[in-house]
């Protein structure tokens, strides 16, 4: 899997799949656009990196902003030239909640990030990527787009949605050169999922190493993902060696959906 000079924009590049599936694009030669709204993040990861200008673009972006969307995929053009991989990544999961309980605000905010931040990121990806008939666009799902989670309805929904845009998106650019797909991980070990795990407690009577300690028993490998597994079948889905696969889900799940 050689990615040299090829250009890759990654969303949510700040948190632990996004910083993951960045240090392997990098180690395979690609030239990277790191999108998130964390600008000191951003920098830190190209210092560790190593990247030096001409290989490393920074963009300080509301995914959910369809204009910051629009002007950092321009920007990768006017940069790179091209775009050959975006990994919409970016995302939240909100508040932890029993249905009647939820807050509409909550609703609002999960789905703008998750589901219209994947959306316009596959928007001007295809724009960028139509005239030259190539390109591989990925999005970061989840378990939770194929089963009921309790507690978890706006992040449930955006997940289900991601999937069906994906598919979608797929089946319009089957004949164009295009590949859409997805990635669904179960838990990952990040601080996003320290972050759940907290806001279940807070739901009940629970500890959050009690959660901890029962959602690894739900998986049936017994540990959380690492963010590298994930960022392993991303690149493997913007690869070669998946040519023939688009439209599709890969599960990076600890055996959790079988």
């Amino acid at each position: 899997m050689c990615f040299h000079n090829k250009v890759v924009i990654i969303s949510g590049a700040a948190g632990g799949i996004g910083k993951a599936t960045a240090r392997l694009f990098a180690n395979k030669g690609a030239r990277l656009v790191l999108v998130d709204l964390n600008a000191e993040r951003l920098e830190a990861i190209r210092d560790e990196f190593k990247l030096a200008a001409g290989r490393c673009l920074i963009s300080v972006a509301d995914v959910t902003d369809e204009k910051a969307v629009g002007n950092y995929t321009e920007k990768t053009l006017e940069a790179f030239g091209t775009v050959d991989v975006v990994f919409n990544n970016a995302g939240i999961v909100g508040e932890a909640n029993k249905v009647q309980n939820f807050t509409a605000q909550s609703m609002q905010q999960v789905l703008q990030v998750n589901v219209m931040g994947v959306f316009y990121g596959m928007k001007y990806a295809l724009r960028a990527m139509q005239p030259r008939g190539q390109g591989v666009i990925i999005n970061t799902g989840s378990i939770s787009g194929v089963r009921g989670m309790p507690e978890t309805i706006a992040y449930c929904a955006s997940k289900h949605a991601i999937l069906g845009m994906t598919r979608c998106a797929a089946v319009e650019n089957a004949g164009t050169g295009i590949r859409v797909c997805a990635v669904c991980p179960s838990p990952v070990s990040t601080s996003m999922m320290t972050g759940i795990e907290e806001s279940m407690a807070g739901m009940g009577c629970e500890s959050q190493e009690d959660v901890h300690r029962r959602l690894l028993g739900s998986i049936p490998m017994g540990r959380y993902a690492r963010p590298d597994e994930v960022a392993k079948a991303v690149l493997f889905l913007a690869s070669e060696d998946s040519s023939f696969i688009s439209g599709s889900a890969i599960f990076v799940d600890g055996c959790f959906t079988a």
